[in-house]
C-alpha cells in the first residue's frame, strides 16, 4: 500500500494524533517515544487497562481539551460507524500499530482511515479525502460460494432431454 504524503506535522500535532488513535481504537500506538507515552498516559482514565485485555479509555475532559471529535480521523470513523463499520483488531500482539492509520471492517470489506481524514480500500485501491459527510462507501462484493449442486439427473432425465 502506498500511502500519499502528509503535511509535515508539528510534535504538538502528532500528539493529538496519537490521542485521536487511542480514543479511536482502545489501544497503544507503537513505536512511540516515552516523552509520548508519558504524555498519552497523562489524559487516560484511572484505572485504565492495558490496551490489550480492555480498552484504553481517555477522559472526557482530555477529549474536549484537545478537541478530538473534530479531528479528521476521527470524523471519518464517526461517519464510517453509521455505514456499519467497526474498528478492526491488529493481527496479534507483537503486530505494529501504527498511530497515523487504523482498519475498519464491515462483513469483510476492510477500510483504512487515515490520520488526515482519507480512507482507502482494498478493492479500489484509491484513496478518498474526507469533505464533511462521506459518499456512501462502495457496494460489498456478494460473498464467493460455490453453489451446491442438485440432485443428480437420472437416466430418464437424460434420455428425455
Amino acid at each position: 500500500m502506498t500511502v500519499p504524503p502528509s503535511p509535515a506535522r508539528t510534535p504538538a500535532q502528532r500528539e493529538v494524533d496519537y490521542l485521536a488513535y487511542v480514543h479511536l481504537t482502545g489501544r497503544w500506538p507503537t513505536h512511540l517515544r516515552a516523552a509520548s507515552n508519558a504524555r498519552v498516559r497523562r489524559c487516560l482514565e484511572d484505572g485504565s487497562a492495558d490496551g490489550e485485555t480492555v480498552p484504553l479509555r481517555l477522559r472526557a475532559d482530555a477529549v474536549e481539551e484537545f478537541e478530538l471529535t473534530s479531528h479528521p480521523m476521527v470524523r471519518t470513523a464517526t461517519d464510517l460507524k453509521g455505514y456499519g463499520y467497526r474498528v478492526a483488531r491488529t493481527d496479534g500482539p507483537n503486530a505494529r500499530r501504527c498511530f497515523d492509520r487504523f482498519r475498519m471492517t464491515r462483513a469483510g470489506h476492510d477500510i483504512h482511515v487515515f490520520v488526515n481524514g482519507a480512507i482507502w480500500t482494498d478493492d479500489l485501491s484509491m484513496f478518498q479525502p474526507h469533505h464533511g459527510m462521506l459518499a456512501p462507501p462502495p457496494q460489498i462484493p456478494p460473498a464467493r460460494h460455490r453453489e451446491r449442486p442438485g440432485p443428480r439427473p437420472s437416466a430418464g432425465d437424460l434420455a428425455a432431454a
